[in-house]
């Protein structure tokens, strides 16, 4: 229920974010109609040693996007822009009850005259592990312009995740 909830606060978030009155440049490219399926992220660091200790959440090397989920709630951000040709690098946390548990990072295509539903603007997806440790994925940016990212299928259980999205 709480995953529920959580996945309705993203979504609402979305909806202010998406929603901008910013004009378009219409000269974009458009992204392919196909979602970019990731395999499983690999760890890159350690496991937390107490499921009490909070994970850290760190900085990204010219951070475009973030998405957050603690006991304060959920947060949604877009902060900059992708650049074509650029290495998009995703960097994802989350802890739960269950150390088997896995959630998903989602990443978006966050152009105000971009329209549709989360699946139809959804560039990129992968599954990570809810076990404490951080966990790192890198794509190449298809073109110039905003994206967001969301955590989505949260599994119950889930104390805190992150995943941030930079682009350097």
């Amino acid at each position: 229920m709480r995953a529920a909830v959580l996945l309705l606060v993203a979504l609402a978030v979305l909806t202010v974010v998406g929603c901008s009155s910013d004009e378009a440049d219409s000269d974009l490219p458009q992204p392919s109609a196909s979602v970019l399926e990731l395999p499983t992220s690999e760890s890159t660091s350690v496991p937390a040693s107490a499921a009490s200790t909070p994970l850290e959440i760190p900085e990204v090397a010219g951070e475009i996007a973030r998405a957050v989920v603690d006991v304060g709630g959920a947060e949604s951000v877009v902060s900059g822009t992708a650049q074509t040709g650029t290495t998009l690098t995703v960097r994802a946390g989350c802890r739960a009850d269950s150390g088997s548990a896995q959630a998903r990072y989602t990443i978006l295509d966050a152009r105000p005259e971009t329209e549709g539903t989360v699946e139809e603007r959804t560039l990129a997806s992968s599954t990570f592990p809810c076990d404490g440790q951080e966990y790192r994925d890198e794509m190449p940016a298809a073109f110039s312009g905003p994206l967001q990212i969301l955590l989505t299928d949260l599994p119950e259980g889930v104390s805190e995740a992150y995943a941030l999205l930079g682009g350097a």
